[in-house]
């Protein structure tokens, strides 16, 4: 990409549609500074939909498949689409403009302080004074090897009690590699910020600690792969054996080193490398520009996130309360018809004495069965008293029992 010559570019639906289907996505996300997860993410966001794997494979072989069309904008989406443009890293060409992207007053300022050639990072030739960060990761750790897919992995020389940098290359890029460690950790916490552990136990590694966010860096160094040549041992061992057992391919270092912006999850955000026109060393303050959007971008997503859970948080208790809500009220609901029902029962015993017999005795055992059974009545009903109120004293049931005939019970007087 040549230069940057705005900070933001602003398409419609309908434009970002056609160049996603005119352009593979990878080459029209480095357009717009993006990557290309990055740019299939606003796609989504945006209901736009992308060519399957294989598009662009059967195009080349003048297949012509179909777009699939752009749907209908739903409602609460925004048609104009508004993309930053690119922070240059170091294989893609020198542009010196760092664009703002973001909406936060402070850390707009610390960016364009990054543009300023006064504060440029600049790395030393020699490792003068480390850092002491850059002290105990040299003390405590060698030159990486390489592993049997051909990456530069770390080689701890024992057991780190203080936390330590990332920096897996080989050993004649070391020297290189600690240097631009130590220019970065030193311009890191000449602006301001920190560095924690991450409290590992065995190997602690320093985080920055920017916004309340946390992030690492690593330092690494690309291999190139060739065709694995036997051994000595090797060929003896296929000239007696028939076979030999090795690797496909060996993995051998380019010098060409990469620094990756890493999460406190270890999972990647961006990365620069070795260029034509740019080292590792001259985007020291794209790294930074890099790390200032980061960090208010997870800022931002935090926050969100807290609210979002808050207020599902907040729906799960009103939804609880209405279930329980609804709970009592069809408990009480239940508990007024039974009480009816016992009121009904009662009226109609009464009833059927008064026909059998004319009247009632107010010292009878039936009389106080009466009593009692209304008593209970209320007490079940919510509208007088409820149940379960304690306030009331129980009382046992009268001992009755009717007695039997043919025509069914008959209560005595």
């Amino acid at each position: 990409m040549t230069e940057t010559q705005a900070t933001e570019t602003r398409l419609t639906r309908e434009q970002l549609y056609e160049q996603v289907w005119s352009t593979p996505m990878r080459k029209l996300a480095m357009q717009y500074g993006l990557s290309d997860v990055g740019l299939a993410k606003v796609c989504k966001r945006h209901d736009i939909p992308r060519p399957p794997v294989g598009y662009w494979a059967r195009k080349q072989h003048g297949y012509k498949d179909a777009k699939t069309p752009l749907p209908e904008i739903q409602n609460g989406k925004n048609e104009e689409i508004v993309l930053g443009l690119p922070i240059a890293d170091a294989e893609h060409g020198d542009s010196g403009e760092i664009p703002c992207r973001v909406n936060d007053p402070e850390v707009t300022e610390l960016i364009e302080a990054e543009a300023d050639p006064a504060n440029k990072i600049t790395v030393s030739e020699t490792l003068r004074s480390p850092h002491r960060l850059v002290v105990e990761t040299r003390d405590r750790s060698k030159p990486s090897k390489l592993d049997h897919d051909g990456y530069p992995s770390s080689q701890d020389a024992g057991r780190r009690r203080q936390p330590g940098l990332r920096i897996d290359v080989i050993k004649d890029s070391y020297l290189r590699a600690l240097r631009i460690a130590d220019a970065l950790v030193k311009a890191i916490e000449q602006r301001g910020f920190q560095f924690v552990s991450d409290g590992a136990d065995r190997w602690p590694r320093a985080l920055i600690q920017l916004l309340d966010e946390k992030f690492a860096f690593r330092v690494t160094e690309k291999t190139r792969r060739v065709p694995h040549e036997l051994t000595l041992d090797e060929k003896r061992r296929k000239e007696k054996s028939g076979y030999s057992y090795h690797d496909k391919y060996d993995y051998l270092p380019t010098g060409q080193l990469e620094l990756r912006l890493l999460s406190d999850s270890n999972s990647q955000v961006k990365a620069w490398r070795d260029g034509k026109r740019r080292r590792v060393e001259d985007c020291l303050n794209l790294f930074l520009v890099e790390l200032y959007v980061e960090a208010v971008t997870s800022r931002d997503n935090r926050i969100r996130w807290a609210k979002e859970e808050r207020a599902r948080w907040e729906e799960q208790r009103r939804q609880r309360e209405v279930q329980e809500q609804r709970a009592r009220l069809e408990a009480q609901s239940a508990a007024w018809a039974k009480a009816e029902e016992i009121r009904s029962f009662v009226a109609a015993a009464r009833e059927d004495a008064l026909r059998r017999h004319g009247e009632i005795d107010d010292d009878s055992e039936f009389a106080r069965w009466l009593t009692w059974a209304k008593e209970q009545a209320d007490q079940i009903d919510p509208l007088i008293g409820g149940e379960g109120q304690s306030s009331r004293e129980e009382k046992r049931p009268p001992q009755i029992e009717p007695t039997q005939d043919w025509f069914g019970p008959r209560w005595p007087k």
